[in-house]
């Protein structure tokens, strides 16, 4: 079976074009959508070849960039007043997104300083998944 012939760069651009045009105007209403957007682009970008082959993403991957994206998202901040509870960044306008809870969650069980120390904790792979 043969790969498909290479998009032309007319074909690259204006599909950046309508990337571009997606992220600028989209209606989004919770940042995991966009997320999985930077996401699948940046592993495009990083791991696709120029031949017109598949590329295969696997769900891990997509999980460690959504951890990359918002593990300083979920760090709590204070709120200004004395004596008041730090509360996380919401990312959704209805209840809070189910992987940004999952990191928030995470972090706060496990003292790592950066997405690359956690993914050298037991349990990181079971929050890919």
């Amino acid at each position: 079976m043969s790969a498909v012939p290479p998009p032309s760069a007319e074909a690259q651009l204006t599909f950046l074009a309508k990337l571009q045009r997606l992220f600028a105007e989209g209606d989004f209403t919770a940042t995991y959508k966009f997320a999985l957007l930077i996401a699948l682009a940046d592993l495009a970008v990083e791991l696709g070849d120029d031949d017109g082959s598949e590329l295969t993403v696997s769900t891990r991957q997509l999980g460690e960039r959504f951890v990359d994206l918002y593990w300083k998202h979920v760090t709590p901040y204070g709120r200004g007043r004395a004596g008041a509870e730090p509360g996380v960044l919401v990312q959704n306008n209805g209840a809070q997104a189910a992987v940004v809870s999952a990191v928030e969650q995470f972090r706060a069980r496990v003292p790592a300083a950066s997405p690359q120390a956690a993914a050298q904790h037991p349990t990181y792979a079971a929050l890919l998944r």
